[in-house]
């Protein structure tokens, strides 16, 4: 059953770069920064080839489809430690540790993990650290 291909735009705001790909700077050293417009397929027959084109609306769409609700939900609920600045009583700032919901990225990342695994770079299994590799080269 193959639908019809869905696109959706949407706008970003990036930083603005050079002809070699250097992000730009103005003339008191502030990052310059333009608004682009992005095209995603967004249809759930779309098998995406990078997790870059998962955007928010072809996850629902896809969690729609294959019916997924339930497990969605369960990440949407979890949460993640991160380090939050607090104000304290005599107006000073201190970091804590507090647990917050997960960001987009997070759950971009776990829904690929889920339904395609081909496309998420493996993290150290197959890819060594530079410790490590720098260890191998120079221990004796």
């Amino acid at each position: 059953m193959a639908s019809k291909e869905k696109y959706s735009t949407v706008e970003r705001r990036v930083k603005k770069k050079d002809k070699e790909g250097n992000p730009l700077k103005d003339t008191s050293g502030r990052y310059v920064y333009e608004t682009v417009a992005i095209k995603y397929r967004v249809d759930a027959d779309f098998v995406p080839s990078e997790i870059g084109q998962i955007c928010g609306e072809f996850m629902d769409n896809y969690i729609d489809a294959n019916k997924q609700g339930e497990w969605f939900v369960a990440l949407l609920e979890k949460t993640e430690p991160k380090k939050v600045k607090e104000k304290q009583a005599d107006g000073s700032e201190i970091e804590v540790m507090k647990n917050v919901p997960l960001s987009f990225m997070s759950i971009r990342s776990e829904f690929a993990k889920k339904f395609f695994p081909n496309i998420v770079k493996s993290s150290s299994s197959d890819n060594e650290s530079y410790r490590v590799k720098m260890l191998k080269k120079y221990k004796k």
